[in-house]
């Protein structure tokens, strides 16, 4: 080979060398060099507290995303902007998945947030245990509602006849319900925990925790088309790697103080002046209603599908294989990452 050949072939080399380093370290070195996706969440409410705390706490980005969280509180307006795609996914409630899979569209549940319904009953000071509501009135937001499904779920685990021990009477949102309580116009009814200190001070207090009796029921869940998670698996299965990472943050003791500010920041409330209100939230939502892997429960979704299907019994022909996708959390718990993230 002649010398010219061997500094061309030397040069070559070399050149490539240095191309491929530069490569590899600007790979390295870009830690904004990731997917974006925009997420909506559909209520401020401390039950997504989990998903906004792996926004401010960085978990989406050290899984390779770039997430945008919207809140778009209307379930047909996340249907159809995922269907758009100007969301690729949506922790928002369940019905929206279940109509939208008899309308034959294109949408599957791949995570839960939580299993059981997200409800305390309160009372007044008669109310001492469960058994005291018969012959009481107990307040709901409106017949057909999930608050509805949930007081007489609860009045059947203790033994009473939702039609004849007790009256169950529409009153509005929750803040409604709990003043109607103060005033005596019903008894007791159901609310997203904990109560607040000003109702406390009326008499009201927690009779009981609904999961405490484990009443299944998917409330919100984790949301996608089955043609986006086809196409981009990598960012649905970062998301949901966030999701398991963000339940064992939001749970561990060390980690309040920041879940406090968070919780505060996404709530509109002063994290001095309602410390004792978002504390106990978060010790409500740490200990009782988020679990180690947001799977979407078989027992919940059915509870879901035989609820709507008594208005509509066409929605009791779907079949649950067809609307879950959550293999990836399976994976990730046989993997032992589930656990390593809990040491």
């Amino acid at each position: 080979m002649s010398n010219s050949r061997v500094f061309s072939w030397i040069a070559v080399m070399v050149i490539g060398f240095f191309a491929v380093s530069l490569s590899y370290g600007a790979e390295r070195s870009m830690p904004d060099a990731r997917d974006k996706i925009t997420v909506s969440y559909s209520a401020v409410s401390p039950s997504f507290g989990a998903l906004w705390v792996a926004k401010e706490g960085g978990i989406f980005q050290r899984n390779g995303l770039d997430v945008r969280l919207i809140l778009i509180q209307s379930s047909p307006t996340n249907v159809q902007a995922l269907l758009n795609n100007e969301i690729q996914i949506a922790v928002a409630g369940a019905t929206a998945v279940i109509n939208s899979a008899l309308a034959g569209l294109d949408l599957v549940f791949i995570g839960g947030m939580h299993e059981s319904m997200l409800y305390h009953l309160i009372a007044d000071s008669s109310i001492k245990t469960p058994q005291d509501l018969k012959g009481k009135k107990i307040g709901i937001s409106r017949f057909g509602s999930s608050s509805h499904y949930a007081v007489e779920a609860v009045l059947k685990k203790v033994g009473l006849d939702p039609r004849r021990d007790v009256t169950i009477l529409q009153a509005g949102g929750e803040n409604l319900r709990a003043a109607a309580i103060s005033k005596g116009g019903i008894q007791a009814t159901v609310i997203t925990p904990p109560l607040h200190s000003a109702y406390k001070k009326l008499g009201l207090h927690t009779v009981l925790s609904l999961s405490e009796f484990g009443i299944p029921y998917l409330t919100n869940a984790i949301i996608t088309r089955q043609s986006y998670y086809n196409a981009h698996p990598s960012q649905a299965r970062g998301f949901l790697r966030s999701m398991v990472e963000a339940f064992a943050f939001f749970k561990k003791s060390e980690n309040k103080p920041f879940v406090l500010n968070v919780l505060a920041r996404y709530l509109g409330l002063n994290v001095e002046a309602d410390r004792e209100v978002i504390s106990q939230t978060r010790d409500v939502f740490a200990n009782e209603f988020y679990n180690r892997v947001p799977y979407v429960t078989r027992e919940g979704l059915t509870a879901l599908i035989r609820d709507l299907g008594e208005k509509n019994p066409e929605i009791l022909k779907l079949r649950q294989e067809e609307l879950i996708r959550d293999s990836y959390l399976s994976e990730l718990e046989k993997s032992g990452f589930v656990d390593r993230l809990y040491k």
